[in-house]
């Protein structure tokens, strides 16, 4: 009998096209198979190829999302193109869009929320400042991130209700 091939959380991510904190979860849930032998999971390579089987077996699309710039810091993500960032989107499933509306969000919130001014010149200065660009940059890409969602639950839902009519 030969040992199955497993991988670290990381590997097991990757494959999925998800975040490794999101494949923690679905290991505390249930939802994805691991041994943890120790302080770390070992995911079963056959769960992965399991929960890709409904995708037709695609391995992540990291070669379209050029993983590297998406895995990389979230300031990252403000260098891509607005064509080039869209045309990403289609690319993702619902959990790395939800992860990348999450990713953004927390940008915006804690890098470039609220400010407190307090003087005119400090306001006039921060108006002219790459930081608002960067955060209105952040807000634009966010609001592209929340109208592929709105469009994959769109089309979900009106699958669900074909898949219900009468034949």
């Amino acid at each position: 009998m030969t040992e199955e091939e497993h991988l670290t959380l990381r590997e097991a991510a990757d494959a999925l096209g998800i975040s490794e904190v999101s494949a923690r979860r679905w290991v505390k849930s249930g939802k994805l198979t691991a041994a943890q032998p120790g302080r770390r999971y070992l995911i079963p390579k056959s769960a992965v190829e399991k929960m890709l089987a409904p995708r037709g077996g695609r391995l992540d699309p990291a070669g379209v999302l050029r993983e590297a710039e998406l895995r990389a810091e979230s300031e990252q993500l403000l260098e891509l193109d607005t064509e080039e960032f869209a045309a990403l989107l289609p690319a993702l499933g619902v959990g790395q869009l939800i992860d990348l509306q999450a990713q953004l969000a927390l940008l915006l919130r804690y890098r470039y929320g609220p400010k407190i001014f307090d003087t005119q010149e400090e306001i006039l200065a921060y108006m002219g400042s790459e930081e608002k660009e960067r955060g209105d940059r952040a807000g634009e890409l966010l609001g592209l991130v929340i109208k592929a969602i709105e469009a994959w639950a769109n089309a979900d839902s009106e699958a669900r209700t074909k898949a219900l009519e009468p034949a």
